[in-house]
């Protein structure tokens, strides 16, 4: 079976020395899929507002065969949209109104 590594760049690069070996392209593409679905979950529990993450998939012949990509920005519009998923003492109904997605058009209203 043809080996392949599986590199992985999301702010540091992690190159794949060792490689693993795979019975077609389809598990090639899953191993990369399943690879890349990890390190995102892993970055997406930080409270970085920005990921970018890559996987790589090279043959044995070091050649770029696949590649996923993830990237991710987050920003704070405005002060007030920051205020409204911050808990108000006394007031669970304000963090549950914005899971139920009542207050998001306060917060997002055109024109305001």
């Amino acid at each position: 079976m043809p080996r392949y590594y599986f590199d992985v760049h999301s702010g540091d690069m992690e190159r794949d020395d060792e490689g693993i070996e795979c019975l077609d392209l389809e598990e090639v593409k899953k191993r990369a899929k399943d690879l890349h679905a990890r390190v995102v979950n892993r970055g997406m529990q930080s409270s970085e507002d920005q990921l970018e993450c890559r996987v790589f998939v090279r043959n044995h012949n070091g050649e770029i065969i696949y590649m996923c990509t993830f990237s991710y920005s987050g920003a704070w519009i405005s002060a007030a949209s920051r205020t409204l998923l911050e808990p108000q003492r006394g007031s669970p109904d304000v963090v549950q109104g914005l899971i139920a997605g009542k207050a998001a058009k306060q917060v997002f209203t055109p024109g305001r």
